[in-house]
């Protein structure tokens, strides 16, 4: 059954669809001021000005939409240029706005270029969403990076300047204390004296105040004792006499010396007071991030036995189909996802090969709806047993646009004819911090050590006097545009084409992002073209001597 729709209606249809996918889609020219001939109702919506405002106010140019964001601009019409000049005919880029109030936000832009012609300017399609949350998300990870490496470094100093509680106890319903360092004394709040006089050695009479305290550690040391192990390892509530709360890690290991019939156990305490609050801090942190913690028993099916509301709405699942479906096994989670799952096995058992306690791995996880999502996993094993098995944690952070991100860059830098390299512009020279691989074509590099390559010693003697001369202008952070001549690994000169461009900044030291296009063949073959025309020339010039000396005769 044939079926014909009209302009109109394949319009509508396509309006609808991108109604419902709330996407922003454009007709523009490609003239000068990229002018907007058409646009949908949520390209309005999106740069948050009304259509006949938008009218009015920028008569459909967009070069006078950005007047007060040259940075957009800039990347917008640099993006354009380039598509343009490689004979491509999309191009996709990441773009900040600004709103009528000032304040700014991010969206994807990705265009095509038809072939259809109105005035004879080329028309461009163009389809915009809103990316700022996906940003902010990233700037906030680097942020938070930053917080979370100032409180570790905070927290080793902490952990430095404690004074270690020791203490050997007999394994009786007091768990009485026959001997303490003087650190134990210090930690609990109370002079040796006073605490024999108070609660005579005996740790249930000192725990009077703080039940909690002294449930969680009985019923440890009852499970450990159970178990038939002879360690644990718990973080403990306690109080001081005047009632106020604060937080121990205690470490305690049975021996196989008994004291009036009853085995007797070494105990480690330190205070990890502030490391709770850190920790506190952290999980709010997390929350805010919306980053997924689970612990898990390490068994053959990796068992969910703890997880935060993150962690299920990062899979996909509430807490109710995962257990109805899974059980809380992971295996069974991964069972149409194998490869995902021996990422996981490969990346603990190159773990304990090294002798580490943590590992971490990049994974796609399949969603209910059939999409995949990328996830960063960290996962840490800690010396905690439950029920015979060794628990571990781990989180999970989304990483799908960064993911995309990558592979979409990746796929421009394998098209470029050349290559990319990221430089830092030091005061008298320039360090390389990245490069793509595809410089190893060209350079026999030391990729562990590019920051202590000089960069400026792969020129010949007059792009490196060229290049020297304007080093001035790169610590401005001034864009550089020209041509040099290198010497590659095979010892033949080559010809490339540099575009450079300052991108970010490291203390006072610009970063610059340089695109290297190769021009090799050209240059040469202007060159050789170049010797045949002064050859010619000289032989005309001959020629003419001879026909003027035979005159002559």
């Amino acid at each position: 059954m044939e079926i014909n729709l009209s302009y109109d209606q394949l319009n509508n249809e396509y309006s609808m669809l991108m109604s419902v996918l709330g996407a922003s889609v454009s007709r523009h020219l490609l003239d000068e001021h990229f002018t907007c001939i058409w646009a949908n109702d949520y390209y309005y919506e999106l740069i948050r000005y009304p259509k006949p405002e938008y009218e009015a106010r920028f008569r459909n140019h967009c070069d006078r939409y950005f007047a007060n964001n040259p940075e957009g601009w800039r990347l917008l019409r640099d993006k354009v240029t380039s598509t343009l000049e490689k004979g491509e005919t999309r191009y996709t880029v990441f773009l900040p706005l600004i709103d009528p109030d000032g304040g700014t936000f991010w969206v994807k832009l990705q265009s095509v270029f038809t072939d259809e012609y109105i005035g004879g300017y080329r028309v461009a399609y163009t389809a915009m969403t809103d990316v700022t949350e996906m940003v902010m998300a990233q700037r906030e990870r680097e942020y938070t990076q930053k917080v979370y490496k100032k409180m570790s470094r905070e927290q080793e100093m902490l952990m430095g300047a404690l004074n270690v509680s020791v203490s050997k106890h007999l394994i009786d319903e007091h768990f009485t204390c026959v001997w303490a360092n003087k650190y134990y004394y210090k930690l609990i709040g109370y002079p040796r004296k006073r605490y024999e006089a108070l609660f005579h050695n005996h740790a249930d009479e000192y725990y009077r105040n703080n039940p909690e305290g002294w449930e969680l550690l009985s019923a440890r040391v009852a499970s450990v004792l159970e178990n038939g192990e002879d360690q644990y390892e718990m973080i403990v509530p306690m109080k001081y006499e005047d009632g106020s709360s604060y937080w121990v890690k205690l470490f305690s290991y049975f021996t196989d010396e008994y004291i009036d019939g009853y085995r007797t156990s070494y105990t480690v305490m330190t205070d990890v007071t502030e490391l709770m609050q850190m920790k506190n801090e952290q999980e709010l942190l997390m929350r805010a991030m919306k980053v997924s913690v689970s612990r898990h028993l390490v068994d053959e099916h990796f068992t969910v036995i703890w997880a935060n509301d993150f962690y299920y709405q990062l899979i996909g699942y509430s807490k109710e189909e995962y257990e109805a479906l899974f059980h809380n096994h992971c295996d069974e989670y991964f069972h149409n996802n194998r490869d995902s799952w021996n990422s996981i096995h490969d990346r603990i058992g190159q773990m304990f090969a090294k002798g580490k306690k943590s590992y971490e791995v990049f994974l796609p996880l399949r969603i209910p709806d059939g999409s995949t999502s990328w996830v960063k996993m960290v996962g840490f094993f800690t010396d905690t047993y439950q029920d015979g098995k060794q628990v571990a944690y781990t989180t999970m952070v989304s990483v799908t646009d960064m993911i995309r991100i990558q592979q979409e860059k990746s796929i421009a830098y394998d098209n470029i004819p050349g290559f990319i390299v990221k430089y830092r512009i030091l005061p008298h020279t320039v360090a390389m911090l990245e490069a793509s691989q595809r410089i190893d074509d060209i350079f026999d590099l030391d990729r562990k050590n590019l920051g202590s390559i000089d960069a400026y010693s792969i020129l010949q003697p007059e792009s490196r006097a060229q290049m020297e001369a304007n080093h001035e202008n790169f610590r401005r952070g001034l864009p550089y545009e020209g041509t040099i001549r290198v010497k590659d690994k095979f010892g033949r000169d080559r010809w490339f084409q540099i575009h450079c461009a300052c991108i970010d900044s490291i203390a006072d030291d610009p970063v610059y992002m340089t695109v290297f296009i190769d021009i090799t063949d050209i240059t040469e073959l202007r060159e050789l073209q170049s010797k045949l025309e002064e050859r010619t020339e000289m032989l005309n010039a001959a020629l003419e001597a001879a026909k003027q000396a035979s005159m002559a005769k």
